[in-house]
């Protein structure tokens, strides 16, 4: 046996579905970084040459780590590698991070660089940048002569940073109350996430005093009775569509 979703329930799912597609895929762009090159790291392991390979996230973003793949003994890799990250938003600040794999223990940091927004939109960038040296000689057991090296170490990366700016949310907005009022077409999540984004832009807040109604004219001996008593004023916010101010009884 089907069981229908009662029209509340199905509007509750829809809702639901909409807020979370618009979070995902709404809600910011997506930045591809792509790492040809980085050159001049140090050298990690006092045996042998580093393992490196680059790490990319949004700041104080949790989940947003994306890696390149591993370039055994060098201190110049060559990765050719595109990393993409959803969900950017202007204001938020990349991370770019390259990193000796161990097989165990820690990874040891060698390299890192933050690229705020201004840098990289609208225009997106490529460049060779230069990367602040992170080597430190703390529990390496390294000699003197490696320290003075991999101090002086001056890594740069060769990259390019473009910026996807979706376009769907926008033409949703503006076709959405469109869209939800013709009979003979179903809603898209995109057309119901406008209607209601525009629907919270138009709030706006009035006043109110206990109990009140909403057109006060109907009553002006009482209201003027109520305004000469005076009382606590509140706040309330309501559609644009709603004329008049409230008052009290």
């Amino acid at each position: 046996m089907t069981v229908k979703a009662s029209p509340s329930e199905a509007v509750k799912a829809t809702l639901s579905e909409a807020r979370e597609r618009r979070s995902t895929v709404g809600g910011g762009s997506s930045v591809i970084v792509s790492v040809a090159k980085v050159t001049g790291l140090p050298r990690a392991d006092r045996a042998g040459h580093s393992d490196p390979y680059v790490a990319c996230q949004i700041f104080g973003k949790r989940g947003s780590k994306v890696k390149t793949k591993v370039v055994e003994d060098t201190e110049d890799p060559v990765f050719n590698e595109d990393l993409v990250l959803p969900d950017w938003k202007r204001g938020d600040v990349l991370v770019l991070s390259v990193y000796d794999f161990n097989k165990v223990g820690r990874h040891d940091l060698l390299a890192t660089v933050e690229l705020p927004s201004s840098r990289i939109f609208p225009d997106g960038l490529e460049e060779s940048i230069q990367l602040k040296n992170a080597w430190t000689s703390a529990g390496q057991g390294a000699d003197q002569a490696l320290i003075r090296a991999n101090m002086a170490c001056a890594p740069v990366m060769d990259l390019r940073i473009t910026v996807h700016v979706p376009t769907s949310p926008l033409g949703a907005r503006q076709t959405g109350c469109e869209e939800l009022s013709m009979p003979d077409r179903e809603p898209t999540l995109e057309a119901v996430c406008g209607h209601l984004e525009e629907f919270e832009r138009t709030m706006i807040s009035v006043s109110h005093i206990g109990n009140f109604w909403m057109n006060p004219r109907d009553h002006p001996q009482e209201c003027g009775s109520q305004s000469a008593r005076g009382g606590r004023t509140q706040s309330l916010s309501v559609g644009r569509g709603t004329q008049g101010s409230l008052t009290a009884r």
